[in-house]
């Protein structure tokens, strides 16, 4: 072997090292943000749009446990209501439930006052129990 081994296979090393520092900087377990359950943010007037692809037998709009928005015995597929919702930092969390008597679609648009509008399409199979978020940036 000629040369200085000892410098070959630490050059080597210092290479990959360089190559792996930036990997290992973005990958590892940084601080994470969770969501609380709580009721912190401010509660802003929306306008809320529901349309089944066919007639549901019931529904009901829930936000922290919280019923927003319930439908019986109904006998038409779109349904539009305001009211207020509260929309903390990362936006808005509802839950939808609903019962369809077969597959169908579900298309949930969201339009707090002052910023734009947000939809959903929900392709669901009978019965219904789902979490939707929707989030606005800073500017919006």
């Amino acid at each position: 072997m000629r040369g200085r081994p000892i410098i070959h296979w630490l050059l080597f090393l210092g290479f990959w090292t360089c190559l792996a520092l930036p990997i290992v900087l973005v990958t590892r377990g940084g601080r994470t943000v969770e969501r609380t359950l709580s009721s912190e943010g401010t509660s802003v007037m929306t306008w809320v749009s529901l349309r089944f692809s066919e007639e549901p037998s019931c529904f009901e709009l829930v936000q922290h446990d919280k019923v927003l928005w319930r439908e019986g015995s109904i006998d038409e597929a779109e349904f539009d209501n305001s009211f207020p919702i509260l929309i903390d930092d990362f936006g808005a969390e509802l839950i939808l439930r609903s019962r369809l008597p077969a597959a169908g679609v579900i298309e949930i648009t969201v339009e707090p006052d002052e910023r734009s509008e947000r939809s959903r399409t929900l392709w669901v199979d009978g019965e219904v129990d789902e979490t939707l978020t929707f989030s606005w940036s800073r500017d919006d």
